[in-house]
């Protein structure tokens, strides 16, 4: 029987979240095609990247606040061959599967014969476990293995599903006294160990109470995000925290609105402002919750006042428990 091959075409901010489900694939059968594994020094890539996506089984485009960001990107030039091909191939067969890995929208390209890329139906990896189930069943794999690495803590599988959880700043510099022990609530994630990359991933979903710091958190890339530990396993030792981090360097473009906590307004940018949002979550298991502290601190290449002062604040994370499989 001939083994089944997947492209995955994606943007280099995404590679833990990629890496994770290449894991998962190649658990269950199917032989993952990536660039930054495959190609070797001297290879005529361009050439290489082709055959590699006409030649495979099935063209996994993974789609995210990263790549939307990126002024350029050769994922769009992946995604054009694909859509080459996948107008040969018959319309009774999946071959050219979207993915997404958070709320971002799925870009429009015409496919031809009046169908566009937006029109196919996509795995939603936002939620972990029933996106991942639905891109193995699109695969053909007829019995999916999810939990496929070390439990992340005792009595807790390898990747779980967060249900609810909340974010509260207890210090926000700079910024009226509306904000001051502001509670942002998670709406949904989920959490799952790579052994392959010896990283334990995490995704989350916020909703402010506050459409100002909603739209501050969607510029930031903050209302939707993964953070990655390096840690082992998940501690279940308040006085040893697991240590997560997310990072997200962007640029303000001159002319662009931008929320401005302090007036409470829209304000315009001045001029490019190269911006660095860095934060930092140290916490344990207690029960079916993850609980901790968080830091969030902004960098520039201007000076920002009282912003460059860190925000703190407490938070809690609920995931659902399952048995181990």
């Amino acid at each position: 029987m001939i083994k089944k091959r997947a492209f995955i075409s994606y943007v280099k901010e995404d590679y833990s979240a990629v890496h994770l489900i290449k894991a998962i694939l190649e658990e269950n059968g199917i032989s993952v095609w990536l660039d930054k594994e495959q190609l070797i020094p001297g290879t005529r890539w361009k050439t290489a990247l082709e055959d590699a996506i006409r030649n495979g089984s099935f063209f996994i485009s993974v789609h995210s606040k990263n790549r939307t960001v990126r002024e350029s990107t050769y994922a769009n030039e992946e995604l054009v061959v694909a859509i080459d091909e996948v107008r040969k191939r018959p319309q009774s067969k999946s071959w050219l599967i979207p993915v997404k890995l958070d709320e971002e929208d799925i870009e429009d390209r015409t496919i031809g014969g009046g169908e566009k890329y937006s029109d196919l139906q996509h795995c939603n990896l936002a939620s972990w476990e029933d996106g991942m189930r639905s891109l193995l069943t699109s695969l053909g794999v007829s019995e999916p293995k999810l939990f496929v690495g070390e439990p992340l803590a005792e009595g807790i599988p390898s990747e779980v599903d967060i249900i609810a959880g909340s974010l509260t700043y207890d210090e926000m510099p700079g910024a009226p006294a509306l904000f001051q022990g502001m509670r942002v609530s998670i709406e949904r994630g989920w959490c799952a160990r790579d052994s392959g990359l010896g990283k334990i991933v995490a995704y989350i979903e916020t909703l402010s109470p506050l459409p100002l710091m909603q739209r501050l958190q969607k510029r930031l890339g903050a209302s939707g995000f993964h953070a990655i530990s390096n840690a082992t396993h998940l501690s279940m030792d308040e006085n040893v925290l697991t240590h997560f981090t997310y990072q997200q360097p962007l640029i303000l473009r001159r002319g662009e609105e931008f929320p401005d906590l302090a007036t409470g307004t829209m304000i315009e940018v001045p001029m490019d402002i190269s911006l660095d949002y860095h934060l930092d979550a140290y916490g344990f298991v207690s029960g079916d919750c993850f609980k901790g502290s968080f830091s969030v601190r902004f960098l520039s290449d201007i000076p920002l006042g009282p912003a460059e002062k860190p925000q703190r604040g407490k938070f809690s994370i609920q995931f659902s428990t399952r048995p181990l499989l």
